[in-house]
């Protein structure tokens, strides 16, 4: 058994809902990896496969899934949650009266 995972990546092109993807795919897992968050043509060039393992990139086990996380890309859900972990709060200290 194995304790690493090493992935088959292969470009697909996947239809639900009415909706068309194109994407890789891992054809050891069948995960599907966001072609939003990562340059498709580094982990699955057309035509063939690599064994890139992601990283900072979504994966999802369901198309489902990925259709509702390129929605929050395109709603800019991410912008607005990495740019309010940016903000620096400051907090003012109330001088004590004698």
């Amino acid at each position: 058994m194995s304790l690493v995972w090493e992935p088959k990546w292969v470009r697909k092109t996947l239809e639900e809902y009415g909706i068309r993807i194109t994407t890789c795919v891992d054809e050891n897992t069948g995960l599907i990896m966001c072609p939003v968050c990562s340059d498709i043509d580094e982990y699955c060039p057309p035509g063939k496969t690599t064994s890139r393992t992601p990283e900072n990139t979504g994966v999802f086990f369901t198309l489902y899934d990925l259709i509702w996380h390129i929605i929050a890309h395109a709603r800019g859900e991410w912008i607005k949650a990495k740019k309010a972990a940016k903000i620096p709060v400051e907090v003012e200290e109330e001088e004590e009266e004698e």
